[in-house]
């Protein structure tokens, strides 16, 4: 069984608080109560502690120097973890170096790893700042979970069931072309 929660129903905008009383604000999308939730790219990676990912939405294909990608992971986990992993995004550039990255713990903090339930479809966005001088050409997206205290990466396995070098998942990626 999947569980919901309103991430998956909107973007966390921010906190608010009254007193020793915290509530956290998200705007909704625009979906109803059967949506169905599922990546536009399906692709499985098993990454240790029992956390799957099932795919990813890329809604943005081509981009400029210093645009933004735009990625929502679809995770799943086989309940929580002892410690909380952050989730590190590296845009590979043609020559294999990083060009743009982000680290945040899933849902910009709102969904650590250890507050996930078996089952449950936890929806993650990420953007991912390209830099201004990232020369133009085909780029892939590396992902993974670590540990922030240790710096240690999770390890994973692709569909092939073969482990993914440097224990990070490789995914499609955007193609950047010069700016005007």
């Amino acid at each position: 069984m999947v569980h919901t929660h309103l991430g998956q129903r909107g973007m966390r905008e921010g906190k608010i608080a009254a007193g020793e009383v915290e509530a956290t604000c998200y705007r909704l999308h625009d979906t109803g109560c059967f949506t169905s939730l599922s990546p536009s790219i399906e692709r499985t990676f098993q990454f240790e502690k029992g956390i799957r990912l099932l795919g990813y939405d890329l809604p943005q294909k081509e981009l400029t120097p210093g645009d933004n990608i735009s990625l929502r992971l679809y995770w799943e986990g086989d309940g929580p973890t002892e410690q909380s992993y952050h989730v590190f995004v590296h845009a590979l550039g043609p020559d294999g170096r990083i060009y743009g990255q982000g680290d945040a713990v899933p849902q910009e903090g709102a969904m650590p790893t250890t507050r996930w339930w078996a089952g449950e479809l936890v929806l993650d966005d990420h953007r991912i700042p390209i830099a201004e001088d990232a020369p133009p050409g085909r780029y892939t997206i590396a992902l993974g979970l670590y540990d922030l205290e240790t710096m240690q990466r999770l390890s994973v396995v692709g569909a092939t069931g073969k482990a993914m070098p440097q224990d990070c998942a490789l995914i499609e990626g955007v193609r950047i072309v010069p700016g005007d």
